[in-house]
This record gives structure tokens, C-alpha cells and sequence, in this order.
């Protein structure tokens, strides 16, 4: 009967590993997160738009109106629907320079 001691080489090099690769992964982990984060931030800062977001009924307006400042470029400047009255739901596609 062969017996294993606790602080063996193969239990040392064992646990050594294993502290390496949870080390990783959480460095990993962390790394990611702080990416999101800052991703975000810019996001938040990449388009303003204006304080006015009214428009006339049946006039002839573009997303690019209503937009104050772009750190980027619009991907479509599509055209809006006043041909109703009340709020509208508009989607801003773009691509962030920053």
C-alpha cells in the first residue's frame, strides 16, 4: 500500500498549477469587465443629442437632426415618420471613433 503525504512534490506541483490557471482566469475575468465599463463610458460621451427633439407634423427630417455631437460616423441616416402625431421610438445606428 503506497501512501501519499500531504506536501508531496506531485501535491505541491498540483496546487501550484491549479493557482496559476484561477489566477489567469480571474485576471481574465477582471480585465474584461474593466473593458465593459470603459466601453460604456464612451458609449454615454459618443452621442449627444439636441435639447429640442420636437419636430412639425408631416416635415421632412433625418436622424442626423436631432444630433447634437458624433464621435463617429452615422451607419444610416434614416429618414423619420411624421406622417402621425405623438412619440416616436428612433433607433441611432453608428460607429464609435473613439
Amino acid at each position: 500500500m503506497r501512501i501519499y503525504h500531504f506536501f508531496s512534490k506531485n501535491r505541491k506541483l498540483m496546487i501550484g498549477i491549479k493557482a496559476i490557471i484561477c489566477c489567469t482566469i480571474l485576471f481574465i475575468i477582471i480585465i474584461s469587465i474593466k473593458n465593459i465599463i470603459r466601453d460604456k463610458k464612451e458609449d454615454k460621451t459618443a452621442l449627444t443629442l439636441k435639447d429640442n427633439l420636437q419636430t412639425e407634423f408631416l416635415s421632412d427630417v433625418k436622424v442626423s437632426t436631432f444630433i447634437e455631437h458624433l464621435n463617429g460616423t452615422l451607419i444610416s441616416d434614416d429618414k423619420i415618420d411624421t406622417t402621425s402625431l405623438g412619440t416616436k421610438t428612433v433607433k441611432v445606428n453608428y460607429k464609435n471613433t473613439a
